[in-house]
């Protein structure tokens, strides 16, 4: 039986990133980029060190804001299609990664639909 390559890479992505190896290489990224673009800011921009850090600190707050904005009004409220998805998503890890959209579920073959109303 031939399986579709699509599938092949997906599963071997979804497993890739349950891995410890991928939290930390993440987490090294991403301190990595923070450390970068601080320095990028604080070299390139006029306002000396104060700015960048207020600057930081203000893109901070507003990605925590949104991102709870999302999580907390969005996914856990009455709108049928955005709730379900989430709920669907912790309940079923392997699939429905595409919480606001099912674009990328639908077109990679990830998309769980319960069929009884619960997840």
């Amino acid at each position: 039986m031939i399986r579709n390559p699509i599938h092949m890479c997906v599963s071997a992505l979804v497993r890739m990133c349950a891995t410890r190896t991928n939290y930390w290489a993440e987490f090294g990224v991403d301190m990595t980029l923070v450390v970068v673009l601080i320095f990028e800011g604080w070299r390139r921009h006029t306002g000396g060190p104060l700015a960048v850090l207020l600057a930081v600190a203000i893109g901070l707050l507003a990605f925590s804001f949104v991102e709870y904005f999302f999580h907390r009004w969005l996914f856990h409220t009455r709108i049928s299609l955005l709730a379900e998805g989430h709920r669907m998503h912790y309940h079923h890890r392997d699939s429905n990664f595409g919480v606001t959209t099912p674009l990328w579920d639908i077109l990679l073959h990830t998309r769980y639909v319960c069929h009884s109303g619960k997840a």
